[in-house]
């Protein structure tokens, strides 16, 4: 039962990070001026990928789908997948 929390904790904190990871790289007089470094297109990727590693985390900790074997396990993931996948196809062309 300890393993579960100390877990859930490394998972909360990693999403937490990540979140303020995020908001850090919105705020451009916070990093510096991000869009001299790196043109829109792979700014928008790496939020978007961040995002996506996020509900990962979510569904498979949180929602404990890291413990159901077979169709629903990967039903979550390829949501995740093919909506993070569209989202950047509709972005990027």
């Amino acid at each position: 039962m300890g393993k579960s929390y100390r877990t859930n904790n490394i998972i909360f904190t990693t999403l937490l990070l990540l979140t303020l990871f995020t908001w850090l790289l919105g705020q451009t007089d916070i990093v510096g001026d991000i869009s001299e470094k790196i043109d829109g297109k792979t700014f928008f990727l790496i939020l978007l990928t961040i995002a996506v590693i996020k509900v990962q985390l979510i569904g498979d900790f949180f929602m404990h789908l890291n413990t159901v074997s077979g169709f629903w396990r990967w039903i979550i993931t390829l949501w995740v997948i093919l909506t993070g996948g569209f989202i950047a196809i509709a972005f990027l062309f």
